[in-house]
Parts: C-alpha cells; structure tokens; sequence
C-alpha cells in the first residue's frame, strides 16, 4: 500500500509539473497573435524548450520520497480523479505565472533574437523552479526531504549542462537562433523564477491554513 501511494502521489505531482508549462507555451502564441506581434519562439526553440526538460527533468519527480503521512490517510474515494479541482486550480494560475511575467520581460527588449532568447531561457527557468514547488503539491517544498532525492539535483544540474552550451556557443546560438544575455538579464530571468516560487509556496501556506480550519471546525449536529 505505501509503495503504491507514493507511485500514485508522483504522478500526480509529475502531470502537475507538466501540464501549466505546456498551457504556458501556448498562451504565449496566443498572446502574440492577439498583439499582432510575430511569434515569439521558432519551432525549433519551442521543441528545444519540450526536449531539455523531458530529459532532464520528466523523471525527477518520480524519485520523490513518500511523505511521512503517506500511511495515515483515508483511502481516497474510487470515484476521485488524478486532477482535482484544486490542481486545476494550480495549473491555471501557474501557467499565468509563467506565461504572463516571462512574456512581459522579453518584449521589453529589442530584437527578435534577444527577445525569443530572453523567453527561452524564462521558461525554462520558470520549470526548473516550478519542479522544486511539485515536490510537495500542498506542504512546503523546502523540507527536510529536499536533499533524498538525488535524482532532483542531478536533472537540475544537467539542465544547467545544457542551458549553458546552447548559450554560451556559438553554435547553439546558431542552431536555435538565439544570442548571449548579459548577468542582469539573467537575474531579471531569475527575479521572475523567485516569484513563481513564492507565489506557489505562499498559496500552499494559506491552503493548509484553510484546510486546518475546516477540520477543525465542530460538526453540527
């Protein structure tokens, strides 16, 4: 039963990692159209952006430790889905939070190539965060089992790898038509990282309030 429930629990937080960056990448293009502006990564960047992750960071989540309460909850109810109402809760603003930020920093630049550059590396940034707030979709992340899962660290590091090769060459800058960014660009790209997290850490904080509420309250008879 506990070897099961934690397979189950890191599925569900691997679909919730997944799913508002894919919706992210896709109200971006949405938002390009609407503002009539050209579209703001090539196909070849926007399958460079679904390649790295899915190498680096698709199977990190399923290493996940089970929790330490994985055996004290009631049986979930036959009925229930893998997507809840509050994941999809998440999953929408989440996508805002990726899509909206990332989108409004990059066209605040000229050019097409450090604009299509700045967002690839937003989104990207914005995942690698983003899986650290899935470690636990409604307790802190930053818990005393962050450093179990070795295979978190290695798929981060390896996204580093390959983050820094396709912008610090030029033949990356070739093969996906992107440029280098300057330090401040890139704390700007992590600035937008820092407030996804906070966000996502802060809605889980005030849900766990709710929720602590709620079963506290006495039962009417």
């Amino acid at each position: 039963v506990r070897v099961g429930r934690r397979i189950y629990d890191n599925l569900k937080k691997t679909i919730n990692f997944f799913l508002p960056t894919a919706v992210a990448q896709g109200l971006i293009v949405i938002a390009a159209l609407l503002l009539n502006r050209p579209l703001p990564l090539t196909p070849v960047q926007i399958l460079w952006v679904n390649m790295v992750t899915t190498i680096t960071l698709s199977y990190a989540l399923g290493f996940e430790k089970a929790s330490a309460d994985v055996m004290n909850r009631p049986p979930r109810p036959i009925k229930e889905g893998i997507l809840s109402w509050y994941s999809l809760f998440r999953i929408f603003y989440v996508s805002l939070l990726i899509m909206i930020p990332s989108y409004v920093l990059a066209v605040q630049f000229e050019g097409t190539v450090l604009q299509q550059s700045m967002l690839l590396q937003s989104i990207v940034f914005a995942q690698a965060v983003y899986l650290l707030n899935c470690r636990e979709l409604v307790k802190p992340a930053l818990n005393r089992q962050l450093f179990a899962n070795r295979a978190l660290f290695v798929s981060l590091s390896l996204l580093i790898v390959l983050q820094a090769a396709i912008f610090l060459t030029p033949l990356g800058h070739q093969l996906l038509g992107i440029g280098s960014l300057t330090l401040m660009q890139q704390l700007s790209i992590a600035a937008n990282g820092a407030l996804l997290f906070a966000v996502v850490e802060g809605e889980k904080f005030i849900t766990n309030k709710l929720q602590g509420r709620q079963k506290a309250a006495p039962v009417k008879q």
